[in-house]
């Protein structure tokens, strides 16, 4: 609709001055002065308008619409009710519209329509197309079975549309030609003119209707708006005294703030900021649209008004910290939660009416029980999750050395047989020559004194230790690897001609967490390291009884890795509210880092940047990590400050942070105070994500918190230098006269 009203409707264009403008353009301070100019004195039609006169453009009749003597009566006063219509007259109407096919609706209208017409046959109109045609075919057409038979210039099925014809420059909307800019007629071919072609600062929208560029204004936009007050640099002046603000402002200079990108704080807080939000007590959040709940509903439920919470099935109480009880029951068997006390919902795993019953997925077959949770107690005889799979375990599981196929009956592998699979056959090798047992297909394993893949041989003395392929080995490792890791692998071999059992790795001295296995000589790490040289000993000994052995030596260099420190305080999106009057070198914040480097790169150097940088209002003590005030007094206003952090090391880890600073006039935040009080008052700043309390204690200031989001907002008071030295010695002889009668007593 904007930009597309005229006549009594006003001008939609957001510019108020002109709403009671009349045809001609004049505009009218006096109502009554403006619906007289727009009252129809010619009733000569062109195409569906009435010439000169606010429906001649834009049309609300069409041309075939019949008019009666109240169109050009000028005494003609309309009536909207009939509280001045005799009763006699309304009730014989009343018994015309009488139908029980007429709701309460259409029979009111109907009465209304008789009475104010004198014209009976309304009534058995009414009646007959209320039956037949919806809407009564708009009044512009006859129902004829059910169907509406539409006059010339209509259309539809209930004649709803109007036919416009040709639309020159603009387009057909419900039977009638809406005009684009600067057009107007029935046909919209007709240019527009304006005064002074609108000084071309404007668009002639419609004869002598100007739409005027942002900052001009009057009817042919010659004047340049003004705005004495001015629009706070936030806003355009488009009219006289009137401002257009950017989006984030309001009021008649644009020097207020509306948070509407965050929901205008949802009505549960102040805006004190450029979309920043002063949370009502008992709502949280950047919008303040989260409700605060005590414990968090005890995570059993949603928090839906301030400290009212919604308890999710199972749990009861003001805080939902108490379950629901159903002893009738045995309270769901501890496996489900009691949704009244007739009703179990039952755990993951569980079923039955009172969740005593475990439940398997897949179920189990006959040859089960389901005794846990998706864990089937099977038959003997029978394996697998569902108990569906032969086991052959009365049979030794066929000895690892075939399959079973069916209830207690091995398929052996392969080079087994017997009934378990556990018998095989040595003939490649003569059956060990009676020297030694066949543990698997021509594989032999000799008795003592006798060797080689056959036992055929004598074996031989063992007298040689066993040799390592290095004397040493060097391994480079970072601080940071994880247990398990592979590290290096330590060989030796035998070099004895005699019969030996292979060789097993053990570890001797050590001053590091590492581990061997055994067999392959694999060593690994085994716990955290911290940077270092580190020695470990290895031995190879001989499986054999003469346990023969040498050692080796492992040396492991642990590296230095610079770790990034990690800012505890300020964290990012932190927030600080100072006021005006905090004197100069005021103590706002510490920056709290912690770093597990050792040497130059566990040395923190702090910097700070503020924006904008020429204000320097905040910045860091030299030589210190405290942030102090610069200046006095600190100037009104919003300010982002970044903290950067770095080590002395050659190759500096860094690390960011950043905090907001808002700084108010005394009076205004001392009226933002809450009468909440934080666990230590001389704290004066406390974190979005709080790990720690920034806790500075000192006589010239003292916080108290601001409720703002989901945590404290800690506003900043300074106090003057004279009353911090009264409050100092007021406090020194309380002090005494406490000591004294502690001493007397």
């Amino acid at each position: 609709m904007f930009n597309q009203t005229t006549g009594l409707c006003g001008l939609m264009n957001d510019y108020e001055n002109d709403d009671f403008k009349g045809p001609n353009g004049q505009e009218f301070s006096s109502h009554i002065d403006f619906v007289e100019s727009w009252r129809m004195m010619n009733t000569t039609r062109n195409n569906g308008g009435l010439f000169n006169s606010w429906s001649f453009t834009l049309s609300n009749f069409h041309k075939d619409d019949p008019m009666d003597s109240s169109y050009t009566n000028t005494t003609h006063k309309p009536i909207y009710n009939l509280e001045s219509v005799p009763q006699s007259k309304i009730d014989l109407a009343s018994q015309l519209c009488s139908s029980n096919d007429l709701g309460n609706d259409d029979k009111n209208k109907c009465i209304y329509d008789v009475v104010l017409s004198d014209d009976p046959s309304i009534a058995k109109q009414g009646v007959l197309t209320s039956k037949q045609c919806k809407n009564q075919c708009s009044n512009r057409g006859l129902c004829k079975d059910k169907v509406c038979v539409c006059i010339d210039g209509w259309s539809g099925d209930y004649c709803q549309t109007g036919v416009c014809g040709e639309c020159i420059y603009g387009n057909c909307s419900e039977g009638f030609c809406s005009c684009d800019k600067g057009f107007e007629g029935p046909k919209c071919d007709i240019v527009a003119t304006c005064e002074g072609n609108c000084s071309f600062r404007g668009i002639c929208i419609r004869t002598d209707v100007c739409e005027c560029e942002e900052g001009w204004t009057t009817n042919n936009c010659s004047e340049v708006a003004r705005c004495p007050r001015g629009c706070s640099n936030d806003g355009l002046c488009i009219a006289h005294n009137k401002c257009k603000c950017q989006k984030g402002y309001t009021g008649e200079t644009c020097s207020e703030y509306t948070c509407e990108s965050v929901n205008y704080c949802s009505n549960h807080g102040s805006c004190i900021g450029f979309d920043v939000c002063l949370c009502q007590i008992g709502w949280e959040g950047d919008s303040c649209s989260s409700p605060v709940c005590e414990e968090d509903c005890s995570l059993n439920g949603e928090c839906i008004e301030p400290n009212k919470c919604l308890c999710s099935d199972g749990f009861r109480g003001d805080i939902c910290d108490m379950l629901e009880a159903c002893p009738d029951l045995n309270n769901c068997t501890n496996h489900g939660i009691c949704r009244n006390s007739t009703e179990c919902i039952c755990d993951s795993g569980f079923t039955g009416r009172n969740c005593s019953e475990p439940k398997c997925n897949p179920p189990c077959t006959v040859n089960g029980k389901c005794v846990s949770p998706n864990e089937c107690a099977c038959d003997s005889g029978y394996t697998g999750n569902d108990c569906s799979q032969f086991s052959c375990e009365s049979l030794d599981f066929c000895s690892s050395h075939g399959s079973c196929d069916s209830f207690d009956q091995c398929s052996c592998d392969q080079s087994w047989f017997g009934v378990t699979c556990s018998e095989t056959s040595c003939i490649g090798k003569s059956n060990c020559f009676g020297n030694g047992l066949c543990i698997e297909p021509n594989v032999c394993r000799c008795k003592r004194g006798f060797m080689g893949d056959d036992c055929s041989q004598v074996a031989l003395p063992n007298i040689e230790k066993p040799q390592f392929l290095q004397e040493n080995y060097t391994v480079y490792v970072d601080e940071s690897i994880p247990t398990d890791e592979y590290l290096v692998r330590i060989q030796a071999k035998d070099t004895d001609t005699g019969s030996t059992q292979g060789l097993l790795y053990t570890l001797s001295n050590r001053n590091i967490s590492v581990k061997i296995d055994e067999i392959t000589g694999i060593l690994q790490s085994n716990g955290k390291y911290q940077p270092g040289i580190y020695h470990v000993e290895v031995i190879a000994v001989e499986n054999t009884p003469a346990k023969l052995s040498s050692t080796a030596l492992v040396i492991i260099n642990v590296n230095d890795i610079n770790d990034c420190a990690v800012i505890e305080h300020p964290q990012f999106d932190d927030r600080i509210i100072l006021h005006t009057g905090k004197l100069q070198g005021s103590l706002v914040t510490r920056i709290e880092t912690t770093d597990n480097d050792l040497g130059s790169k566990g040395q923190m150097v702090y910097e700070m940047i503020s924006i904008p940088q020429d204000l320097g209002m905040i910045g860091l003590r030299e030589n210190s990590s405290e942030i102090i005030t610069k200046k006095y007094p600190l100037p009104i206003g919003r300010y982002e400050n970044y903290v950067i952090v770095y080590d002395r090391s050659d190759n500096p880890c860094t690390s960011t942070s950043s905090f907001v600073v808002y700084i108010q006039q005394e009076d205004n935040a001392i009226d933002a105070l809450t009468t909440n009080k934080p666990d230590d008052e001389s704290t004066k700043y406390e974190s979005t994500n709080p790990t720690k309390t920034n806790a500075v204690t000192t006589a010239t200031s003292t916080a108290k918190p601001i409720e703002e989001n989901s945590s404290k907002l800690y506003l900043i008071i300074g106090i003057s230098s004279g009353s911090a030295i009264v409050i100092l010695t007021i406090a020194a002889i309380v002090l005494c006269l406490y000591c004294r009668t502690k001493a007397v007593k």
